[in-house]
């Protein structure tokens, strides 16, 4: 499925949510109209470009991303294209956020945002999610929260929500990591309901791993495993990539349980996270920051 936003003209900007069911397919179907799209130098800066460069880093195929961004960013210099650019810089600079290059990523992320003065072109407020994404990555908790906060705003104002799912994520997140329990809490249930409206199995499976990771650092280990468990068998099935720092984070978190627990405990409790529908899992990290 792909996710209305708003955008420019007939172009919307449609980074799409993907529904489970869908999601090889979706995958599949972007990746040839952007070849096609590639190959008809005649079609201009068309959008199948930005849209499979943006998805091509959700699956790990980082030089597909980076090949059709160029395509795109050199076709929008030629016409003076701002808003198709601002789409190829999004991609890169969402692909150096998953490779670690977090200072390459914020050049990237800034410029696909436009001056105050400029018209609004439709990816600025995914752009402003991702890079807030990056400031928790690198370890700057109070930067991504307020970046975070100010995101979700911008995103309920143009109706993106994946952003406003991506700015939820990283607000509850950075919020846990500052001490504030009920924003945490409030943020992370907030993402959950917004991915399950948005049908996205992609931001829900995320919500899950990110509350698995806060649980990990409380008084449920047995939880966290159960939901990094079923977070991971549900990206192993989607065939959706991590970003380097989140794999590192989650393979720490993972080695930590499986002391905290011990072995027997740890496999027992790993299987029974493998077992869980992806919803079945939304629900219980869900009751987990129930108030």
């Amino acid at each position: 499925m792909t996710a209305a936003m708003p955008g420019a003209g007939d172009d919307p900007w449609p980074v799409p949510a993907i529904d489970g069911d869908d999601f090889t397919r979706t995958v599949a179907t972007l990746g040839a109209t952007a070849e096609a799209a590639a190959g008809d130098a005649g079609r201009g800066t068309a959008p199948e470009l930005g849209r499979f460069a943006i998805v091509a880093c959700f699956v790990g195929r980082f030089d597909d991303s980076a090949r059709y961004a160029q395509i795109l960013a050199d076709r929008a210099r030629a016409v003076d294209d701002a808003a198709a650019l601002a789409r190829a810089e999004l991609a890169s600079g969402i692909r150096a956020l998953f490779l670690g290059e977090h200072t390459a990523a914020r050049a990237y992320l800034a410029r696909a945002i436009p001056p105050r003065t400029a018209p609004r072109h439709g990816p600025e407020s995914y752009a402003a999610a991702v890079g807030a994404e990056v400031e928790l990555y690198n370890g700057d908790d109070e930067l991504a929260h307020a970046l975070a906060l100010a995101t979700v705003k911008a995103a309920e104002r143009d109706g993106d929500v994946l952003a406003l799912t991506s700015a939820q994520l990283v607000a509850g997140l950075a919020a846990a990591r500052l001490g504030q329990a009920i924003a945490a809490r409030v943020s992370l249930r907030a993402a959950i309901d917004t991915a399950v409206d948005a049908r996205d199995a992609r931001s829900l499976m995320r919500a899950v791993e990110a509350i698995g990771l806060l649980e990990g650092d409380g008084a449920s280990p047995a939880l966290a495993l159960r939901l990094l468990t079923a977070a991971g068998r549900h990206r192993r099935r989607l065939d959706l990539a991590r970003p380097n720092e989140l794999a590192r984070r989650v393979a720490l978190r993972l080695g930590e349980l499986r002391y905290a627990l011990g072995d027997s405990p740890f496999e027992e409790g790993a299987h029974a996270g493998q077992q869980l529908a992806l919803n079945d899992a939304a629900a219980l990290a869900h009751q987990s920051v129930d108030p």
